[in-house]
């Protein structure tokens, strides 16, 4: 007799904050049996040990538990393995202290209960059924020529944003989707009263090999995903590029009057170039700057002679509970 498909849990032990959702996981791991798979890694980085051997079980879907990082360190790692191999369906179980692609792909935010509906999806033969689909991007950070690979990147608010709000987040032991939802927060409010919250970032950005005017911006932010948080989709760029790119200059104008459809994707007739307001989709991008980026919620430092390259990347398919 065959044996039954079983999933593959990577499971970061120290990620995120949120120690009793951990705990209630370990929990239905346990009560799991023989159904899953579990391997533990001490880090988001050092993910790789414990994905071979998860893909050496022959598992039908491998499930991180953990963040937006430690997604991001494991579809890097799988996806640099043998270029070119198929990678097993991935889940998500939202340990972390971001979670924007579990939000996306509409995993449910207890990381228990998402993993019953993933075995019940499995032992009832379900697993077309919750397949989705999401393209990553290849990042390059200076000189690399081995890439990252992305759902989600941004700067200037967005970075300034993260790190404030980690701040916090390290006293409380929240958790969910706040690094991107964080900065935008944090720019808008002031904003809508005609301050400007967020130090302005110098930056040289190349689109599809068009050079945009240099300028200085107060968000910088692109994406694959289809949404942000629940409703917030702040692109409303047109055309058939891979990934999506959404900008606003210092001091942008009628801000009011674009921050609400903006978010959800709708172009008012106030967001222009002309008034500080740049979205629009690319296959390829460079950015020149200083300062702090961020990439699924690993925080980078960088300098104008280090550009971040950004290309599309391959697909993956999300199996989701």
């Amino acid at each position: 007799m065959a044996a039954a498909p079983r999933l593959g849990v990577l499971l970061n032990r120290f990620g995120g904050r949120d120690r009793r959702a951990l705990r209630r996981l370990r929990a239905a791991l346990a009560e799991a049996g023989d159904r899953v798979v579990v391997r533990e890694s001490e880090s988001a980085r050092r993910c790789g040990d414990a994905l071979e051997a998860l893909l050496a079980e022959g598992v039908v879907a491998v499930a991180v538990a953990g963040g937006d990082g430690t997604l991001h360190h494991a579809i890097t790692w799988l996806l640099n393995r043998l270029p070119g191999t198929p990678v097993p369906p991935l889940a998500v179980l939202p340990t972390g202290t971001t979670n924007v692609t579990a939000h996306d792909i509409r995993a449910d935010m207890s990381p228990a209960h998402e993993l019953r509906r993933l075995l019940d999806r499995i032992q009832c033969n379900q697993i077309p059924s919750g397949l989705v689909a999401r393209r990553t991007m290849a990042v390059f950070v200076g000189d690399e020529t081995t890439p990252r690979y992305s759902l989600m990147g941004g700067a200037a608010g967005i970075y300034q944003g993260t790190v404030l709000i980690r701040r916090h987040l390290r006293r409380l032991g929240a958790r969910g989707a706040l690094g991107p939802i964080a900065g935008m927060a944090r720019m808008i409010a002031p904003l809508l009263i005609g301050r400007n919250p967020v130090t302005p970032v110098d930056a040289r950005i190349i689109a599809d090999a068009t050079p945009l005017q240099p300028a200085r911006y107060v968000l910088i932010l692109l994406s694959t995903l289809h949404s942000l948080s629940p409703g917030v989709s702040p692109f409303w760029g047109s055309g058939p590029g891979a990934f999506r790119l959404t900008l606003v200059r210092e001091s942008p104008r009628h801000f009011a009057r674009v921050v609400w459809p903006g978010l959800r994707g709708r172009q008012g007739p106030m967001a222009t170039p002309d008034n500080g307001y740049i979205s629009l989709n690319a296959d390829a991008l460079e950015i020149r700057m200083n300062g702090g980026f961020v990439l699924d919620g690993e925080i980078l430092e960088l300098r104008e002679d280090q550009p971040v390259r950004v290309t599309a990347g391959p697909e993956l398919v999300f199996l989701r509970g």
